[in-house]
């Protein structure tokens, strides 16, 4: 019995490496160095939707130039190239959300939105030549505080109205007081 034991086990040692051997591929190093060319285009910078129904990323499976955005629907996932109008209304990774995260406030290219997480209805704040910036929620949710220039702004999401809250220049005063050395001294 151990005698048929050990001829199959040294058996099943020496046909092994044959019954699961595959065809071997040289491979040439400039062959390698082609990088994704060789190997495939990995999709990168995967971002969720903000209703956690799609998956977003950039990809290159045509071998093209540059890589384009596409997305997954997590029920379809077919992975679908992004068209440039749909890429313009969606909104950014970035941004401020509200403490139930009902809300997003964020800034695209130079403008504030406010976004309504649940309906996907996106609101301009803003529209202007001017680049606004850095937008946050106040405290108390009832106002929205962002940078334009130097100076900080408060949108109030009940009445819509923008109050300009700070107000630096780099002008210099017209009339410069001349000071006693003992106002100087001070």
């Amino acid at each position: 019995m151990i005698r048929r034991f050990f001829l199959l086990f040294l058996t099943l040692l020496i046909f092994y490496p044959f019954a699961f051997s595959q065809e071997k591929t040289s491979l040439v190093l400039s062959e390698i160095m082609k990088g994704e060319n060789y190997v495939g285009y990995s999709p990168e910078d995967l971002k969720w939707s903000e209703d956690s129904k799609t998956v977003y990323f950039t990809w290159n499976p045509d071998q093209e130039l540059l890589r384009s955005l596409y997305k997954i629907n997590i029920k379809g996932m077919e992975p679908v190239k992004v068209m440039a109008e749909e890429q313009k209304d969606l909104p950014t990774p970035q941004g401020d959300y509200s403490r139930d995260f009902n809300r997003k406030i964020y800034e695209k290219n130079g403008d504030i939105f406010l976004l309504n997480v649940r309906s996907g209805q996106i609101q301009p704040i803003t529209n202007t030549l001017e680049n606004e910036r850095d937008p946050v929620f106040t405290a108390d949710e009832k106002n929205i505080i962002y940078r334009k220039g130097d100076n900080l702004y408060s949108w109030t999401m009940q009445g819509g109205y923008t109050t300009q809250l700070t107000h630096f220049t780099n002008e210099k005063p017209e009339k410069e007081e001349k000071l006693s050395n003992r106002e100087k001294w001070l």
